[in-house]
């Protein structure tokens, strides 16, 4: 019988340290995490397929004409914990399981996909798999922000090919799947705090992130007066200060300072320098832009003394979830008497790129105080389970 427990905790051991799990698109530990996948799914008698990117689909109930995508990803960040991504991957295979075991055929044909590098630690623009799977991948755009190494460098390297590289995409290889749903860990205290074990994730948050430079004059901390100083740390406090209650006005909208680099940072010297970014995010397009118009005249405002830029990173819109799919997900639910709510994902997903494409959901499982990216990563069982029981039922009836 598979064990859902065990499964997590083998897979976690494939990591590069003890602390958390740190497991890295194109590593020793990622391939072992894959050929443990292999493994996993040939025992549940999956056809599998496997690329040069670290992708993993299986196979289930092949004769089916209309098929279904069970997804997540394998990958971590660094000094990670064992249920972010895995999770999804595991209730997929517990699913295959409970069809195999039971002597039942699901009314879908099952794809189980096992993502890489959705995290986007070892190239910063993440979800490598998916934006292949999808056909929106362009190589030559991918390379570690750390290093400078193309995607074409660690492909030349074939950590993931050496016997074998077939096709996983979309419109081919998968081009009957007319569903997709993913399971995650929810990375926030929503359903932890309410005591829910389901969430029906309604939107995925748009994002767009921003780096702002505030340029001023070094002078001595003690010798200049203040009204002759052009300290770039003052106004960039004052910037950031107000940037909480920009997004307070907006429903449904978040905005974070999460970096900050001062110059010199010297103690008895005014800061030259001031470089921070700006993490924006939203259910609803209009926010996510009105929220980013009205920071960016904050800056010009509060800046005009000084000088400044404003680079933009990253633009990724908001993604709703196929409606037609979370109504029949609700059923189900309901069906089972599984207490669940509806709510937003402030977190990115690869189910934000099969959006595009494919009627697409996902379900939420609690993380226990909300902790997420951390060894103290904790999601129960009983949970997971419940997950299980929704995706099962779902493909039975």
């Amino acid at each position: 019988m598979f064990n859902i427990e065990n499964f997590i905790n083998t897979i976690s051991t494939f990591s590069k340290d003890n602390e958390g799990v740190t497991r890295l698109a194109f590593t020793k530990e990622s391939k072992q995490a894959r050929d443990y996948l292999i493994k996993t799914m040939k025992e549940l008698d999956m056809e599998v397929k496997y690329d040069k990117f670290g992708a993993v689909s299986g196979t289930y109930n092949s004769e089916a004409k209309e098929a279904i995508i069970l997804c997540s990803h394998y990958d971590s960040v660094i000094h990670g914990g064992k249920y972010d991504g895995i999770v999804g991957i595991v209730s997929a295979l517990a699913t295959v399981a409970y069809f195999k075991e039971n002597n039942i055929k699901p009314k879908y044909k099952i794809y189980v996909l096992c993502t890489n590098d959705e995290e986007g630690v070892t190239f910063a623009q993440g979800f490598l798999v998916t934006e292949n799977v999808c056909d929106e991948l362009i190589i030559d755009d991918y390379s570690n922000a750390a290093t400078g190494k193309k995607l074409q460098e660690y492909l030349d390297e074939h950590i993931y090919d050496k016997d074998n590289n077939d096709e996983i995409k979309l419109k081919t290889t998968m081009k009957d799947a007319t569903r997709y749903i993913e399971t995650h860990i929810e990375q926030a205290s929503v359903l932890d705090s309410l005591n829910i074990p389901i969430g029906i994730v309604k939107n995925i948050f748009g994002i767009d992130r921003y780096y702002v430079n505030i340029y001023g004059v070094a002078d001595h901390a003690g010798g200049t007066p203040m009204d002759m100083r052009k300290d770039a740390l003052a106004c960039a406090s004052r910037i950031i200060g107000k940037i909480p209650e920009i997004a307070s006005s907006y429903k449904e909208t978040v905005a974070t300072v999460c970096q900050m680099i001062v110059e010199p940072n010297a103690s008895n010297v005014i800061p030259s320098h001031v470089r921070f970014s700006m993490d924006i995010r939203s259910a609803h397009r209009d926010s996510q832009v009105n929220v980013c118009n009205d920071i960016i005249k904050l800056i010009k405002d509060e800046s005009k003394d000084l000088t400044y830029s404003i680079e933009q990173s990253f633009d990724k819109v908001p993604t709703p979830m196929n409606e037609n799919l979370i109504q029949e997900l609700e059923q189900t639910i309901k069906s089972l008497n599984i207490p669940y709510i509806k709510m937003n994902s402030g977190a990115s997903h690869d189910a934000q790129i099969f959006a595009k494409y494919i009627d697409t959901a996902m379900l939420f499982v609690p993380s226990i105080n909300g902790i997420s990216h951390s060894p103290q990563e904790y999601t129960r069982i009983e949970d997971i389970q419940k997950a299980v029981d929704i995706l099962t039922k779902y493909l039975e009836d």
